[in-house]
């Protein structure tokens, strides 16, 4: 039946698939394994998000629904990331090539397919120092209408080149110099376009969408009239607006006095740009009505950010992923470009339970202090030069980066979390003497050798609330509570101890938080200490042992940065009133806008309407998750000149 059922699903795709013009082909069978299809699929999901403003009418299929009838009626094909295909799927590929179908392909290790474009595959390289590639700038023998140059951060590439004449480079490789190196980044050929790499969405999305847009259209220029047409159409609207020149009215009327020369500028430059893109859309100049109509939106958006005026006092900070800044290692460039951008709190995640990148005698030296030296220290010395706050990002009990011998030595020593199913999984139990004190070691060596402007306590809690239930656990709470627990973990997880066993196991949470306090600010006065937290308070306690309520009240914590990270404005609105108006809240509340989480992806505009709420609800900043190209080139120069503005 199941075999069936997922046979009819194949033909309603291939069915569904065959009227669509472009297809994207996610890569399942032709990827050896779960971690790699996972890959595949947030590749294909790049690419969606990519033609998506310009309403091709494209869809997705898996490997396996490839055949002759499902391309149908096809005229380009995107492989995002397909390595090796199965026999029938390049089969069904050679005929739609053979039939005049274009190819785009990127990263893929398929010799058959390479040899069928007029390609031959070289050898994989892997970077040989940071920013060797850093994006990738087309030759005079590229497509109309692709852009210069796209910037993007590859580590590896497999470069395809040209075995016919047909066949040729269209764009190489450049540093972060924007200096031309000798690697492939593109070929062409009449059968279509390989790239040597997957295509990241590492920022510089618009230039991104340009280039994928342009080499469909390559393949099928009759698509690029619909395209125009939707993208001017769709970029008319704007929040409650359905019409350009209705939206710039309404942006007017918000404009505070101090800024309404600055956007009275921008308003005239985005209605000229708009009046020139409908102009080129009449006249059939499709892709420089696209571009203008770009530009007239970009212009909109510097308008509405200054109805969003800087705050005197207002702490803006930004968590940084890498732990080594945007440009790994340089952290006098990244403090550079965001202490001109408003940036005044930068949260950098510097160590874990398995690891730092710094020279710890306590914890594993990371790859990256062996590669780029010690990030604690370079990021404190740049940020003290550009007047910047430095905190350290310190994650809390997760041990996944750890090495292998000390992941085998707690597992050993009992040390691990099980949950309530008797799985053991990779986090440190609170409830352990020798964890306990493993992580304030950490935090004492840190704070002793380095004058941080801050410790930021980062999942300081458990990761639900089906742990910890290991043997630890039940000895420690029997003892506390001098009660046994005939059934375990049953009895904990109902009445009448469930109650009783939520509140010392978040006890086992808090504790921590309490040493901290106690030690940090004998250790370093000046130092502030936050908690990166659930923003669902008091439910976070009961799930996840997060006690950050008691935590502000007692003063163990100077302010918590709740995550709330969502695309609904009302969501955000309701969650942010409820965090500020806890007992100790209000100005000690930074929430977290997530700019780039899993949860949420928010446009400048959206960043601005989260800023204007937080203050509103009496907050005293606000911290941007995460430091990334996305955020740096296309959120942050807005702020620049509106709510963060230096």
């Amino acid at each position: 039946m199941q075999r069936r059922l997922f046979i009819i699903a194949l033909c309603l795709w291939a069915t569904f698939a065959s009227a669509q013009r472009v297809v994207i082909i996610q890569g399942t069978t032709s990827l050896p394994d779960t971690a790699e299809k996972n890959y595949a699929k947030r590749m294909a999901e790049t690419i969606d998000r990519a033609l998506a403003d310009f309403s091709l009418g494209h869809r997705t299929i898996p490997d396996e629904a490839v055949t002759s009838a499902a391309l149908g009626s096809a005229s380009v094909v995107i492989l995002p990331y397909n390595a090796h295909l199965p026999a029938e799927e390049y089969a069904a590929l050679k005929a739609f090539v053979q039939r005049g179908g274009k190819l785009i392909v990127f990263y893929s290790a398929d010799t058959r397919l390479a040899q069928l474009m007029g390609f031959k595959l070289g050898a994989y390289i892997a970077t040989a120092r940071v920013g060797q590639w850093s994006g990738f700038r087309f030759n005079a023998s590229a497509p109309p209408n692709l852009p210069p140059a796209v910037h993007q951060t590859s580590r590896n590439i497999r470069p395809a080149l040209p075995s016919r004449d047909d066949a040729h480079t269209i764009a190489t490789w450049q540093d972060d110099a924007e200096k031309p190196g000798e690697h492939v980044a593109w070929v062409a050929s009449p059968q279509g376009f390989w790239m040597s790499h997957v295509l990241l969405a590492d920022g510089d999305a618009w230039n991104k969408q340009r280039l994928l847009l342009g080499l469909v259209a390559a393949g099928a220029p009759d698509l690029w009239k619909p395209a125009a047409e939707h993208y001017l159409a769709a970029s008319a609207h704007f929040r409650e607006s359905r019409d350009f020149p209705a939206s710039l009215a309404a942006i007017k009327t918000r404009a505070p006095a101090s800024q309404s020369g600055a956007m009275a500028k921008a308003l005239d430059d985005a209605s000229s740009l708009r009046s020139r893109a409908e102009t080129a859309l009449a006249a059939g100049d499709f892709s420089d009505a696209i571009t203008l109509a770009h530009d007239a939106e970009l212009a909109r958006v510097r308008a509405y950010g200054f109805t969003v005026p800087p705050r005197q006092g207002e702490r803006v900070g930004i968590w940084d992923h890498s732990g080594a800044g945007l440009y790994l290692g340089d952290w006098d460039r990244t403090c550079t470009l965001l202490k001109n951008r408003g940036i005044t709190d930068i949260f950098a995640n510097t160590l874990w339970p398995g690891v730092a990148h710094y020279a710890s005698d306590v914890l594993p030296r990371s790859d990256t202090f062996r590669v780029y030296g010690d990030q604690m220290a370079a990021a404190l010395a740049a940020g003290r030069a550009h007047g910047m706050r430095v905190h350290a990002w310190k994650v809390c009990w997760r041990v996944e980066t750890a090495p292998a011998d000390l992941m085998a030595r707690f597992k050993q020593e009992g040390r691990l979390q099980k949950t309530d199913k008797g799985l053991t999984i990779p986090w440190l139990c609170p409830s352990h003497p020798a964890n306990l004190q493993y992580e304030k070691d950490a935090l004492r060596e840190l704070l002793t050798r380095y004058d941080v402007d801050g410790v930021q306590l980062d999942y300081i809690r458990y990761p639900d609330s089906h742990s910890c239930f290991c043997d630890g656990c039940r000895k420690r709470f029997e003892e506390s509570t001098a009660q046994s627990v005939a059934h375990w973990p049953q009895d904990v997880r109902r009445a009448p101890l469930q109650g009783r066993f939520e509140a010392w196991r978040a006890g086992r949470v808090t504790r921590l938080v309490q040493d901290l306090s106690a030690f940090g600010r004998k250790l370093r006065p000046n130092m502030e200490i936050s908690a990166a937290v659930y923003g669902r308070y008091p439910l976070c306690l009961r799930s996840v042992g997060q006690d950050w309520g008691t935590w502000l009240e007692k003063g163990w914590v100077d302010f918590v940065c709740p995550m709330n990270y969502t695309e609904d404005i009302a969501k955000f609105t309701a969650w942010t009133r409820e965090q500020t108006a806890l007992p100790g809240g209000g100005k000690r509340i930074w929430p977290g806008i997530g700019v780039t989480a899993a949860e949420s992806r928010l446009d400048a505009v959206a960043v601005l309407d989260q800023i204007a709420v937080a203050r509103a609800a009496g907050a005293g900043g606000y911290v941007l998750f995460d430091l990334n190209h996305i955020v740096a080139d296309d959120v942050l120069p807005i702020l620049a000149q509106s709510a963060a503005r230096p």
